[in-house]
């Protein structure tokens, strides 16, 4: 018991609690910082982890020096205390090594012919017609969702992309998806324009990319032919009863 208590002694003559909460005020900002930047510029996903496992390490590093200088006149460092703080970065060090793997083995394992369809963007002036392309994004998903050779994301699981400036290989990654289809839908009149592009996300290229210019009764059928020119372009077999139902 009196070790315990010589040792919280040490604690508050050296003022190692001083110095461990301002470095733990300062790894938050720190982090707060580091998120703001990685949400605005599309940082890669494995920065902020590897980040987060360093300032970890550092509350240790933060004690050590807190110990060996927190006395009044303690300045120089020591040979002990050096080794400590080696110690410490190579413990850093290995974490941040074995984090890229971890983080990339949580992405969902992609699935054949497996087909993400993004948000179609609304181009028209008007904010009426975002209900107008949100319904053309769930109609193609419904068609599509009728052919059993293909796998596809659910709206809701898409939906969370809607607005969302993103690499289309980290969304193929984050949703599992062998390829994404996305697209704009701009409305004038009587008239639409739809444009529609399949990415295959592993190479990122371009399957397949078509511009339809319609009158609005033909509606259905544009999303029918884009069904069908999907499976195509991603070699679905589609049955005689598939076809039927699209």
């Amino acid at each position: 018991m009196s070790f315990f208590s010589n040792f919280l002694s040490e604690l508050r003559s050296r003022n190692v609690r001083k110095t461990l909460g301002i470095y733990i005020t300062t790894a938050l900002t720190t982090i707060g910082i580091l998120k703001l930047f990685a949400d605005t510029y599309k940082l890669p996903t494995t920065i902020f982890p590897i980040v987060i496992a360093v300032l970890t390490c550092g509350i240790a590093s933060a004690f050590v020096f807190g110990w060996f200088h927190g006395k009044e006149g303690a300045q120089r460092f020591s040979r002990k205390e050096l080794l400590l703080h080696a110690l410490i970065a190579s413990v850093a060090l290995i974490v941040s090594f074995n984090i890229e793997p971890a983080t990339r083995s949580l992405s969902i394992r992609r699935a054949s012919n497996t087909i993400a369809v993004l948000p179609f963007k609304n181009m028209s002036d008007s904010k009426e017609d975002e209900y107008f392309s949100d319904g053309i994004t769930e109609d193609i998903l419904t068609q599509l969702a009728k052919i059993a050779d293909l796998n596809v994301i659910s709206r809701t699981s898409v939906m969370q992309y809607k607005n969302v400036v993103k690499n289309i290989r980290e969304i193929a990654d984050e949703l599992g998806a062998t390829a994404v289809l996305e697209g704009s839908v701009r409305r004038v009149g009587d008239r639409v324009r739809i444009t529609g592009q399949l990415i295959y996300a592993d190479e990122d290229k371009q399957l397949w990319a078509e511009t339809y210019d319609r009158e609005m009764k033909d509606i259905f059928a544009i999303q029918t032919e884009v069904a069908q020119t999907i499976a195509r372009a991603l070699r679905a077999q589609l049955s005689p009863q598939e076809e039927k139902l699209i």
